[in-house]
């Protein structure tokens, strides 16, 4: 990824993003999945249903994904219809039930990985929502920008690695997964995504990144 991305978003997030001591990824509820089986590196992983923030933005992937962060950070920040601001100084909790809609005094928790597709030059960008919100206890983005959608259990094939996460080293990633899952006989059904989990100012070799390719489901 560019320069511009790490130092842009940096300054967007860094008041929120250190708690204690700690990175978000240490304090931040990740999508739940099941361990399927392993490939060589790659996992084949069955996620659970979630809720997604999404925006679609032109160009590069690394000015768009810049982009995309602001948008959806200003969603979870409180540019939405109930003024629902992201959880800053306490664990993420189970958000509300459809008994119990959101207030506006209600915190909106920071998730992890960000995610980005990139699909003829338009880029992806995407937080999943705590686990516990549903389409109707969530707030409405304040910027029509930003779309709300349910995302059913599917089933994904996972690579992992460190340090940079760029358009090259996606690409490279990519391949990986294909060429294993081709290797394997396990055919791919859509595009790969990115994943990040990890604060710009993290040391390249602790960075935790992912590749993610949907794969036909196993065994359900």
């Amino acid at each position: 990824m560019g320069r511009k991305w790490w130092w842009v978003a940096g300054g967007v997030v860094a008041a929120v993003l250190v708690v204690g001591g700690q990175t978000v990824s240490a304090r931040t509820e990740e999508p739940a999945y099941e361990l399927l089986r392993r490939i060589g590196e790659v996992e084949i992983r069955r996620y659970a249903p979630q809720i997604r923030a999404t925006t679609v933005v032109d160009g590069p992937l690394a000015e768009a994904t810049n982009e995309g962060f602001r948008r959806l950070a200003g969603y979870i920040f409180g540019n939405n219809t109930r003024q629902a601001k992201i959880a800053m100084t306490t664990p993420v909790a189970t958000g509300p039930t459809e008994s119990a809609p959101a207030k506006a005094s209600e915190k909106i928790a920071m998730t992890t990985p960000v995610g980005a597709v990139t699909v003829d030059g338009r880029s992806t960008i995407t937080f999943v929502m705590p686990a516990g919100y549903t389409m109707a206890t969530l707030p409405i983005p304040g910027d029509s920008r930003v779309v709300l959608e349910e995302v059913g259990m599917r089933t994904v094939a996972v690579l992992r690695f460190s340090w940079t996460a760029g358009e090259r080293e996606f690409a490279q990633r990519r391949q990986e997964v294909l060429d294993i899952l081709a290797a394997a006989g396990v055919k791919p059904t859509g595009e790969a995504t990115l994943a990040r989990y990890d604060p710009p100012w993290t040391l390249p070799f602790l960075r935790r990144n992912e590749v993610l390719v949907p794969v036909a489901d196993e065994g359900r």
